[in-house]
């Protein structure tokens, strides 16, 4: 799990894919306000956490998890902590907030083919 800091960091290193950690300070404080000093701060638990790689010289910060990875653990993360880890009471609690359109129900369906399809290899 990310913190929100964390989460800002990663963020802007996957839009831009590497950057100095000079440069990044200059867009968290205009982003966020923070200082130098609270970015290199993030940046150095990023790098604890095995989120960001640092290269020298110049300090370059570039992510070594996808935004898709942090997102599957998140969601992980949320399903066992809300659901018990169950997708199916997940599912029938998001399928109950509102009607699903027929779109939305033949990309479900697509989803769960394809996903048929991957476990049967």
């Amino acid at each position: 799990m990310l913190y929100e800091s964390e989460k800002r960091i990663m963020t802007a290193l996957w839009k831009a894919g590497s950057l100095k950690a000079s440069e990044l300070a200059k867009l968290m404080n205009e982003e966020t306000g923070w200082n130098r000093n609270t970015t290199y701060t993030v940046i150095r638990k990023c790098i604890e956490k095995k989120l960001v790689k640092r290269t020298d010289p110049g300090y370059i910060c570039s992510p070594l998890i996808s935004r898709k990875q942090i997102q599957m653990q998140d969601t992980e993360e949320f399903l066992e902590r809300a659901f018990d880890g169950n997708i199916l009471k997940m599912f029938s609690v998001l399928s109950g907030i509102k009607p699903l359109s027929r779109f939305e129900i033949k990309e479900i369906k697509r989803l769960l083919k394809d996903t048929q399809n991957k476990a049967s290899t």
